[in-house]
C-alpha cells in the first residue's frame, strides 16, 4: 500500500489513506479520511453497537422512517436499476459467489420434498398438475407455480407433498404466499 498523508488523500479525492503507523489501539491498516479512524477500529465499534439491542431498534426504526420519507424516490431508482438490468446482475453475481448455499438448500429442499412424497406415489401422478401450470403460462403469458396448499415446512403446520395437496397459483400470489397456510 502506498503511504500517505490525511491531507493528500482529502486532495485526491480518496475515501481512505494509509500511514504506515499503528492506530491509537495498535492497528496498522487503512483509516478513513472522514473520521480519522482505522478501519479495524471502526468494524469493532460497529460490531458492539450492533450487539446491542436498543441500538438495532433505533437502527431499524431510523431506516424505515428513511423509506417511508422518501418511498417514491426509492421506488424510481429501484425501477431504474431494473429497467437497466442492473438488479439482474447483482442477483446473478451474488448466486456466483454463493452457489454452495443455493447448492444446499435446493438439496435440502429436495429431500425434504422426497420425505414428504407418500409411499407409492410416482412422478406420473403428479404429471397432471404441471401440464396445467403450461398451459396456464402458455395462454395467460403471466407466470404461474405449482404451490403447496399446506406448505412443505410451516410454521405451525407441514404437509405432504401429494398430488391433492398442490394447487397452481400465480407466481406473485406464490411468492407473497411463501410458506404461509392460508385457509378460507
Amino acid at each position: 500500500m502506498e503511504i500517505i498523508s490525511r491531507k493528500d488523500a482529502r486532495q485526491k479525492g480518496l475515501v481512505r489513506y494509509y500511514t504506515g503507523k499503528p492506530c491509537k489501539h495498535g492497528h496498522i491498516c487503512e483509516r478513513y479520511v472522514a473520521g480519522w479512524g482505522c478501519l479495524i477500529c471502526n468494524h469493532l465499534l460497529m460490531q458492539k453497537k450492533r450487539k446491542n439491542t436498543k441500538y438495532r431498534e433505533k437502527e431499524r426504526a431510523d431506516r424505515l422512517a428513511h423509506y417511508h420519507e422518501n418511498r417514491d424516490i426509492i421506488a424510481k431508482k429501484r425501477k431504474e436499476r431494473w429497467l437497466k438490468g442492473e438488479t439482474k446482475k447483482t442477483q446473478r453475481k451474488y448466486y456466483e459467489r454463493n452457489k454452495a448455499k443455493y447448492s444446499a438448500l435446493t438439496r435440502y429442499y429436495q429431500t425434504l420434498k422426497s420425505k414428504r412424497t407418500l409411499a407409492g406415489l410416482r412422478p406420473n401422478d403428479f404429471k397432471k398438475i404441471y401440464i396445467e401450470r403450461d398451459k396456464l403460462n402458455k395462454n395467460t403469458g403471466v407466470p404461474h407455480h405449482v404451490d403447496h396448499i399446506v406448505p412443505l415446512q410451516g410454521k405451525n403446520v407441514c404437509g405432504l407433498h401429494v398430488p391433492w395437496n398442490l394447487q397452481v397459483i400465480t407466481a406473485q400470489e406464490n411468492i407473497s404466499k411463501s410458506n404461509k397456510w392460508e385457509t378460507n
